[in-house]
């Protein structure tokens, strides 16, 4: 069930760049409640490789990013932290302000929050047509993950064939019957990680996390199944 959204529009933060889930920056927001997706009007610039928004509430460009909660402790500290003197970020005019964005992007469900927005015409800034920072900080990584997280989907069968035709060495079937055991989780852990990286070939990342997540639940049925033939046994 998803977080509510409160009534209290000033609590409610709308970020864009890398304090995003899964952005470079994302600790910084470690703690803060994240309410849901969101998206506003306007345009995503970069400016020294970071994000700058320029909100245009007429325009037909979206801006994507998060809904955070959050406190006015908070905001001050990320007011600090990004170095907010007056109304400037490293001498460029930049201010907290109050404007419209759409949770779970979508254009009917209009809310007030507060966000950061550059308020003047940015010189040398480079447009991001998507709106998304993500993929312009993780623009396609190479699938090294991903293909980690299939091999690993496709040690389980082969782990259990092994134990299958080395019945006589033990040892083997041993190692054999482990890496079956082991792999689907270490799959788990490659598809975070890819997931994280943003790597192309999504369509397989998906097919790939169905797979582990079915070995995953075939390997914890048959531990404890296990567990409870040998408590039968003792018992």
């Amino acid at each position: 069930m998803p977080d509510p959204l409160p009534d209290r529009p000033a609590e409610l933060v709308f970020v864009y760049g890398t304090y995003r889930r899964s952005a470079s920056n994302e600790a910084r927001m470690k703690g803060v409640a994240c309410i849901s997706q969101a998206m506003i009007r306007g345009r995503l610039l970069k400016v020294g490789g970071l994000p700058v928004l320029v909100v245009e509430p007429e325009a037909e460009t979206w801006v994507r990013g998060d809904l955070f909660r959050t406190d006015g402790l908070e905001l001050e500290a990320f007011r600090e932290y990004e170095g907010l003197v007056g109304e400037a970020v490293d001498g460029r005019p930049c201010r907290l302000m109050t404007a419209t964005v759409y949770p779970n992007n979508v254009p009917e469900s209009g809310r007030n929050v507060k966000l950061w927005a550059w308020t003047e015409p940015m010189t040398g800034a480079e447009a991001i047509p998507s709106g998304d920072w993500l993929e312009a900080e993780y623009p396609g990584s190479p699938p090294l993950f991903t293909l980690v997280a299939c091999a690993c989907a496709g040690a389980m069968p082969v782990g259990i064939f092994v134990c299958a035709i080395v019945r006589q060495n033990q040892l083997i079937g041993g190692a054999a019957l482990l890496m079956a055991l082991l792999a689907p989780f270490a799959g788990w852990v490659a598809h975070r990680f890819a997931r994280r990286r943003r790597e192309r070939w999504n369509l397989i990342r998906t097919l790939v996390a169905v797979a582990l997540w079915i070995e995953c639940v075939s390997v914890v049925i048959l531990v404890f199944s296990l567990i409870h033939a040998l408590t039968q046994g003792v018992f």
